[in-house]
């Protein structure tokens, strides 16, 4: 396992001189594994790759069965843009490689359907040939001609059309070239486009390992996510089930506090009153005729009124109704708990 940073070496592009050049004993290879910013390399006999061997791949004079995935691209022609004849039947080679090598591991492939504007699309935007079946992504795997950027060489016409004024030069062609190049995506959560080409020292038929383990790793990479999604959402649910508890229990204790102090507001209150009531009826002895009946009336209404303010009519835990969302929600900010679990 190594660290991946701005200073490291291309491993992708040195493991792939190592396999090309045929470097390790025994037909061995290195297989490279990308693991976000890292990279795993690690040594695998020829049996990892069950089908055939880049020489077998490459060797256009061989025999081989055709995946029913690329058999159906073959019949529907949809290679056409790449020529000569000679380099599409080199990309079929290619792309039947990686469907058979993915049937031996238990991997479904299929060919992308056309869709009803004529394109290959596979899924979200995503264009391809051929889509690759794992648990937990589908990977789409497409092949392409390269092209060089070359100086255009104006035509008498175009030297003509343009000293008449009205004609557009171009300053560069796009000239097909036979190496190719493999491109993948996939539907996962972060999906990334990533693609292979021939270079002047590695041909893609020694890519093809590095090609199909990168769809296994994107299946993995998957996996891991689903997995570590699943685990944090069990934890929030834990800290919302412990939040939920303490500010229930908050919310209880709360009312219990109001129960206290409104029993003993309204003890205080009847004392206070009761006070105030003896000294009014203790005035309303001095008064005579009318002003002492109208005082007793109303000394009478008093002292019926303070007799309800009795805080020890029931003794007991206050009867509370349960706590509503809002009150939950105002504890747990009271709690300290904001925002997300």
């Amino acid at each position: 396992m190594r660290e991946v940073t701005a200073d490291s070496p291309g491993y992708s592009h040195l493991v792939g001189i190592v396999n090309g050049r045929g470097l390790l004993p025994d037909d061995d290879r290195l297989l490279l594994s990308e693991l976000g910013n890292r990279v795993e390399i690690r040594l695998a006999s020829v049996s990892d790759w069950i089908t055939q061997t880049p020489r077998e791949i490459a060797d256009p004079d061989r025999s081989r069965k055709s995946h029913p995935a690329v058999a159906k691209l073959r019949t529907e022609k949809a290679l056409s843009s790449i020529t000569p004849t000679t380099v599409r039947a080199r990309a079929f080679r290619l792309l039947n490689a990686l469907a058979l090598e993915a049937k031996a591991r238990g991997i479904d492939v299929s060919a992308v359907a056309i869709d009803h504007h004529g394109y290959r699309q596979a899924f979200d935007g995503y264009h391809g040939h051929l889509v690759f079946d794992f648990d937990e992504v589908r990977c789409v795997v497409s092949i392409s001609q390269r092209t060089d950027h070359v100086p255009h060489v104006p035509t008498r016409a175009e030297e003509e059309r343009q000293r008449r004024g009205y004609g557009y030069i171009p300053s560069h062609d796009y000239v097909k070239t036979e190496r190719l190049t493999i491109h993948t995506n996939d539907d996962g959560r972060y999906s990334s486009r990533k693609h292979w080409s021939d270079t002047k020292s590695l041909a893609l038929e020694y890519r093809l390992h590095d090609v199909l383990s990168s769809l296994f790793v994107r299946n993995e990479r998957e996996k891991d996510r689903i997995e570590r999604e699943r685990l944090e959402a069990i934890e929030r649910r834990k800290r919302e089930e412990r939040a939920t508890a303490r500010a229930t229990e908050a919310y209880y204790e709360q009312r219990r506090v109001d129960a206290l102090l409104t029993d003993f507001s309204r003890y205080v209150r009847r004392n206070e009153l009761s006070e105030f009531v003896d000294e009014v009826e203790r005035r309303a002895h001095d008064l005579d005729g009318a002003d002492r009946a109208a005082a007793d009336e109303w000394v009478e209404w008093c002292r019926a009124y303070v007799s309800t303010l009795d805080p020890f009519s029931r003794i007991a835990m206050p009867d509370t109704k349960p706590p509503s969302y809002t009150d939950l929600t105002e504890f747990k900010k009271t709690l300290g708990y904001h925002g997300h679990f």
